[in-house]
C-alpha cells in the first residue's frame, strides 16, 4: 500500500467514527477523507498541508521554483 492510500484509510476511519460508525457509507467516508488532503502539483498525488501559512493553496511546482532563481 502507498503512504497516500494508508493516510486516506486512516482519515476515513476517523471520519466514520465521527459519523457514529454507520454501516454502508464507506465510499462517502473515503471520498471525504480524500478531500481532506490536497493534490501534489508535482506528481498529481496528494499530500497533507499546503502553504506554510496554513492556507490550502497548492504548493509551487518544481519548474515554477526553478524559474524564480
Amino acid at each position: 500500500m502507498t503512504d497516500r492510500y494508508e493516510r486516506i484509510r486512516q482519515i476515513a476511519y476517523f471520519v466514520w467514527l465521527d459519523a457514529g460508525s454507520p454501516e454502508g457509507e464507506a465510499e462517502r467516508h473515503w471520498l471525504e477523507a480524500e478531500g481532506l488532503i490536497e493534490p501534489d502539483p508535482v506528481e498529481g498525488k496528494t499530500i497533507e498541508g499546503g502553504a506554510s501559512d496554513g492556507s490550502k493553496k497548492p504548493l509551487p511546482s518544481l519548474t515554477e521554483t526553478a524559474d524564480s532563481d
